[in-house]
């Protein structure tokens, strides 16, 4: 199956859209995720602050499996939205965006440090701090108080 160039064009272009939609997305599910299960561990640990819980102890378990399985999460999302970036750039690239001449005179689109993508984990390494920080302060907390309890 032959191709126009003007097809190609247009199928580099929606796959540029699609990959750029897609890396928002995933951020933004991210962001999301964390935000909703800081909440839910900081209402937490304000009650377990604020109460005399009788199950102070028993209220560990689920919290850090909710923990542990947005750490799972987290981190898959890391690695799928490292492969848009991949293909990202893979598309700018078919698209002459880093070859000199082809949009501006002399110049390339975007710089050639930019050709290859630098997705770091800190983000990702921040939220899943956040979460197991929290959850650490909750169970010190409930022990604290389930201890003084005895």
């Amino acid at each position: 199956m032959d191709l126009s160039n003007e097809q190609k064009f247009e199928i580099l272009k929606e796959a540029y859209i699609e990959q750029r939609k897609e890396i928002n997305f995933w951020r933004d599910r991210s962001w999301k995720v964390t935000t909703w299960t800081v909440a839910t561990l900081l209402a937490v640990l304000a009650v377990i602050i604020k109460y005399e819980i009788t199950y102070m102890v028993q209220i560990l378990i689920p919290i850090a499996a909710l923990s542990g399985v947005v750490t799972i999460y987290l981190n898959k999302n890391y690695n799928v939205y490292c492969e848009r970036w991949e293909r990202l750039a893979e598309v700018e690239e078919a698209l002459g965006f880093f070859c000199k001449g082809v949009f501006i005179q002399d110049k390339s689109l975007l710089p050639e440090h930019l050709r290859k993508p630098k997705v770091t984990y800190k983000g990702t390494g921040f939220f899943i701090a956040a979460i197991w920080i929290i959850y650490i302060s909750i169970a010190i907390i409930a022990l604290c108080k389930y201890c003084r309890q005895i």
